[in-house]
């Protein structure tokens, strides 16, 4: 199993590799972030986290963990959600994908696409300033293949004006963006 981090794509460390889901992500928390870091700030990092059983036909196991400091309460957080993020990403063998750092431009808008060969994109999607959840779920829908299989994970308005108690979107088999990871304030590290 691997890890995506905003740099490059690593081996799961040794330490972790019987860790997934809600221990992959606090064990990551807890040991990358600074504890008087800024939720909001350059040395918080977010954590995205199938659970060991991600990728297979077991019921329940296709939860995906969201890691971060939060906001909300100033603790170490973790919010899981349905939806087939989780399943593709066990299905890809990847362990987490992690954000570290900050925009330089607080205003400006990305959109990180993983494909399903494992390459990875991030582009910036400034024009989707304001957009819901379900209106990012079709605009992203327009640049897919037809009959392509994805999943999304958006925070919507809430957490792109840093609400501390937004949420994240996971899309469900449909597409729409129905399943929630929605405690701790997670969307607005997003």
């Amino acid at each position: 199993r691997a890890v995506i981090s905003s740099r490059n794509k690593v081996p799961l460390p040794a330490g972790w590799s019987r860790y997934g889901g809600r221990a992959l992500t606090s064990a990551m928390v807890f040991t990358e972030v600074p504890p008087d870091a800024d939720p909001l700030g350059p040395d918080n990092i977010l954590v995205f986290a199938p659970g060991l059983l991600g990728g297979t036909n077991t019921p329940n196991g296709g939860r995906l963990s969201v890691g971060a400091k939060s906001p909300l309460t100033g603790g170490i957080k973790e919010s899981n959600s349905g939806g087939q993020a989780a399943n593709a990403l066990g299905r890809m063998g990847i362990a987490a994908i992690v954000f570290t750092g900050k925009p330089a431009d607080p205003d400006a808008l990305y959109m990180f696409t993983l494909e399903a060969d494992g390459s990875a994109s991030l582009s910036r999607v400034d024009e989707w300033k304001g957009a819901g959840n379900y209106e990012l779920a079709e605009a992203i829908k327009g640049m897919r293949p037809e009959d392509d299989r994805y999943s999304t994970i958006t925070n919507g308005p809430a957490g792109e004006a840093g609400l501390k108690a937004s949420g994240i979107a996971v899309s469900d088999m449909k597409g729409y963006p129905n399943r929630f990871a929605g405690r701790g304030g997670l969307g607005a590290v997003m």
